[in-house]
């Protein structure tokens, strides 16, 4: 007999009916208990209604789900097998010659495919609802989860460092805030002067500081183009000490390698503020 032959089928469909009703019951009863524990956190709060809890408990259902999947599926095959014991089912294959091996291949099978889906394809896709049911958790408790700070313009964080501070600006975040991707970063010095600008594709918080991946720093130079040109070739010759300054200014632990970008938005902002200075005075640009 094969793995998936008439009574392997047979056996399989016993041990997904067995896991679909052990899901499902423990599911429903994490359901239960974390509605009820989220009304009564809430309180009186009269902002989250029923739905709106509701909706929370489904999202993280998925996190739940995940960590159950093994004893689920323990607890299925248990009751499958015990359920074809008790109705004589094995003794008959027994009789017919089939060895243990033979009828449970197919829930081994099923299960090895099951944990392999939930690796590849399901895990990757709980955290976004992980994350949405994070940010229902902390509206509803009028609480943020995390240091950051959402915004209709992404989300920012403002950073302190002995040399002055920094704004972090992101596009969007992953792992549960830990990872930020399309990232702004504007930093001050002591006396809460700009000083630079940098842009890079992403950045992960690791121990103690922000990994950088792919960073620009864009630079304002006031002056004609020689004096652009050596400004430019200089910067790039102090490339390195510049990222050791970034490490040290900006807590990052690891500053990769940077490409400096012309930036002539304060020249272009000279300019108009010296065209206003004409209009003012009466002269014609």
């Amino acid at each position: 007999m094969t793995a998936f032959g008439t009574l392997g089928r047979y056996f399989a469909l016993h041990f997904l009916t067995a896991l679909a009703v052990v899901s499902a019951a423990l599911l429903a009863l994490i359901a239960i208990v974390d509605f009820f524990e989220f009304s009564r956190r809430l309180g009186e709060r009269t902002s989250a209604t029923a739905l709106d809890i509701g909706q929370l408990v489904l999202l993280r259902l998925p996190a739940f789900s995940e960590q159950l999947l093994p004893f689920a599926v323990l607890i299925s095959a248990m009751a499958s097998f015990l359920m074809l014991s008790r109705r004589n089912e094995f003794i008959v294959a027994r009789s017919a010659g089939i060895s243990a091996w033979q009828f449970t291949a197919p829930v081994i099978a099923i299960a090895a495919l099951i944990g392999a889906v939930a690796t590849t394809v399901y895990s990757p896709l709980l955290s976004t609802a992980w994350d949405r049911a994070g940010e229902i958790e902390a509206e509803m408790f009028n609480r943020r989860t995390s240091l950051f700070q959402a915004g209709a313009d992404g989300i920012w964080l403002r950073q302190q460092s002995v040399d002055g501070h920094a704004i972090v600006q992101a596009h969007a975040a992953a792992d549960h805030g830990r990872e930020l991707r399309g990232v702004r970063i504007f930093a001050f010095d002591q006396s809460g002067r700009f000083s630079e600008r940098i842009d890079a594709l992403s950045a992960r918080l690791e121990p103690g500081a922000w990994e950088l991946r792919q960073a620009k720093v864009y630079v304002s130079v006031m002056g004609t183009d020689d004096e652009k040109t050596s400004t430019f070739r200089a910067l790039a010759a102090a490339a390195h000490f510049l990222q050791r300054e970034l490490r040290r200014r900006l807590t990052i632990r690891r500053v990769p390698e940077l490409s400096f970008v012309a930036d002539d938005s304060i020249e272009r902002a000279a300019r108009i503020l010296d065209l206003l200075r004409q209009a003012r005075e009466g002269h014609t640009p």
